[in-house]
């Protein structure tokens, strides 16, 4: 199993791929929580619960989207969640990896520079799923890409990777 994150400081998306089963959610702090550390906290012991839960149970890779600093601080409230949940996952014993947008986009839509809307899509298209969360959308996605091999490897295994879903 391979688990796809997609972190933010106010709703999360998690998604999972097992084989041919794929699955997403969004994962949302409480409305007018105001403190984004507060919120943070909130996501990250969610995440917890998931895992305690043994929703996450076989999984061997935890993939997560790169953040930049375009425009956001290296020490705010985004990257402060990406690393409390990356921690969260490296405990649980799990292989952490980080994907860059424009190439797990690449991989799971067909362009770097697909937006949230457009990944959505082609996520509810490939995996033959209902999502309306375009975090939970961006979740499969990385995990998509992760599933495909992008990894530390070329594009071309995860454009195959791709055909081979739309054919099913």
């Amino acid at each position: 199993m391979i688990i796809g994150c997609d972190p933010g400081s106010v709703t999360m998306g998690l998604a999972t791929i097992d084989g041919d089963d794929a699955q997403a959610v969004a994962l949302s702090a409480p409305a007018g929580m105001v403190d984004s550390d507060l919120r943070i906290d909130r996501l990250a012991r969610r995440l917890e619960t998931a895992f305690a839960e043994g929703c996450f149970e076989g999984a061997t890779l935890f993939a997560i989207e790169r953040q930049h600093s375009f425009g956001n601080s290296a020490d705010g409230p985004l990257y402060a969640a990406a690393h409390r949940f990356r921690v969260i996952a490296k405990r649980r014993g799990l292989r952490v990896v980080e994907l860059d947008p424009p190439a797990w986009r690449e991989a799971a839509v067909g362009f770097g520079n697909a937006d949230k809307q457009q990944t959505l899509a082609a996520m509810n298209l490939m995996w033959g799923l209902e999502l309306t969360d375009d975090n939970a959308g961006d979740a499969l996605g990385i995990a998509t890409a992760a599933a495909a091999g992008v990894v530390g490897r070329k594009q071309g295994r995860a454009k195959a990777f791709r055909r081979s879903r739309r054919r099913k």
